[in-house]
This record gives C-alpha cells, sequence and structure tokens, in this order.
C-alpha cells in the first residue's frame, strides 16, 4: 500500500457542500468550474494538520496508507478543507467555526489517546537503550565457581 498526502478526496467534499460553493471558493480565475489545484492544497494543508496531531502516538503509520485511512480521519481531512476553502473567502460562519473547534478538539483527543483510531500505538520502548545498575558482582546470590 501507497502512503498518501492527501485524507480525502474532491469528491468527499463535495458530499458535504454544493458543487456550486465549492466552484464559488475556488476559482480564482473566473473559470466557471473548480480548481483542483486550490482543493488539492487546501486537502493537503488539512492532511499535514491532521499529521501534526497524529504523529507522537501514531508515528509508524503516518503518512497513512492511501487504502487504509482510518474513517474519522477521513471526516476530519473533510471538515478542516471545507474549514480553509471557507477561510479563503471569508465565508466562515458561527456553524463552520464550530465544526472547525470541534475536529480541532478530536485531534487533541486522538493525540493525548483519549480518542483512539483502532491502530496499534507506537512503541515508546526503546529496544537499544542502556541500563545502568548498582550491583556488583559480590551482590550476587548464586556466584559461579570460577569468579564469573
Amino acid at each position: 500500500m501507497a502512503a498518501t498526502e492527501k485524507y480525502c478526496s474532491l469528491d468527499d467534499i463535495k458530499k458535504r457542500i454544493p458543487e456550486r460553493e465549492l466552484i464559488d471558493l475556488t476559482d480564482d480565475n473566473d473559470t466557471g468550474s473548480v480548481d483542483t489545484a486550490v482543493v488539492d492544497a487546501i486537502i493537503i494543508s488539512a492532511s499535514n494538520e491532521i499529521n501534526s496531531y497524529c504523529q507522537e502516538r501514531y508515528a509508524e503509520h503516518i503518512p497513512f496508507d492511501e487504502a487504509a485511512v482510518p474513517p474519522l480521519i477521513k471526516d476530519l481531512c473533510v471538515e478542516l478543507s471545507v474549514y480553509k476553502l471557507k477561510l479563503r473567502r471569508d465565508r466562515v460562519d458561527e456553524a463552520w467555526e464550530a465544526i472547525y473547534d470541534h475536529a480541532i478538539k478530536t485531534l487533541e483527543k486522538i493525540s493525548k489517546g483519549t480518542v483512539s483510531l483502532g491502530l496499534p500505538k507506537t512503541s515508546t520502548i526503546k529496544t537499544n537503550a542502556i541500563t545502568f545498575t548498582n550491583k556488583t558482582v559480590d551482590d550476587r546470590i548464586f556466584k559461579d565457581p570460577q569468579g564469573y
């Protein structure tokens, strides 16, 4: 599976807002169509923001595999992307402000581990760590007759 830098697609965003609104939010050159380059840049920005929250807990999975993006991550990416698109045109209303705040709070919970993505957590145990002790050979209970 290939890792992806985008956790949602244009089609996912079209399921959340009408295409006409999407055209209004992205069409900087008055072509009458969705500017996919603008949408892609916004999706990448939202995906990177998601990575920043998930990196500590799920580092081994970041970036997520294209075919295995957790559904919650995909939903959050759509919400963050739409918010960022609306922000470009200064069209963020109270409802989208609340959606954005909820998405960020969810990402914070993912980062803290109170919301799970259903993936194994990144191991924090260092396998090549050095361990020190204050014990000496004389402290051994079973002594080797040869002094080892």
